[in-house]
C-alpha cells in the first residue's frame, strides 16, 4: 500500500481509536476490580476507571498518529478536557439527577487526560 494512503488512514483512525480505547480501558478496569463490594470503594473504583481510561485513550490516539505525536497528544487532551468540562456543566446544572459522582468522574477524566499527555511527552519519542 502507498505510504501516503497508510498515513491518511492512520490520521482518520486517531479519534475512533481514542474513543474505543477509552471504552475498553474503562470496562476492563471495572471488570478486573469487580471484587470490591463496599460502596465507598466502589465509588473510588469508578473514579479510577475514568482517570485510567482517559489516560489510556490519549496514549492510544497518540500512538496511532503517524507524525507530530506530541502535538497530537496536546490536541487530544484539549478535546477530551473540553468535552469533560461540557459534561461537568451539564451535570452541575442538573445536579439533583446526577450528583457528586458525575462531577468527580469528569474531574478524574481531566486529570487522567493530563497525565496521559504527560506520559506521551516523557516516554514517546518522535519518529
Amino acid at each position: 500500500m502507498n505510504k501516503l494512503l497508510v498515513n491518511i488512514i492512520r490520521w482518520i483512525l486517531v479519534l475512533p481509536v481514542m474513543v474505543l480505547a477509552h471504552i475498553i480501558a474503562y470496562y476492563v478496569y471495572l471488570w478486573l476490580s469487580d471484587d470490591l463490594k463496599v460502596t465507598f470503594f466502589k465509588y473510588v473504583e469508578i473514579i479510577m476507571a475514568f482517570a485510567i481510561a482517559s489516560g489510556v485513550s490519549i496514549i492510544a490516539g497518540t500512538l496511532v498518529a503517524p507524525s507530530n505525536r506530541k502535538t497530537v497528544s496536546v490536541v487530544l487532551c484539549t478535546i477530551s478536557c473540553t468535552l469533560m468540562a461540557i459534561g461537568m456543566y451539564v451535570i452541575i446544572s442538573n445536579y439533583y439527577k446526577y450528583g457528586l459522582m458525575g462531577v468527580l468522574g469528569n474531574v478524574a477524566s481531566i486529570i487522567g487526560a493530563i497525565v496521559g499527555t504527560y506520559i506521551v511527552h516523557e516516554e514517546i519519542v518522535e519518529e
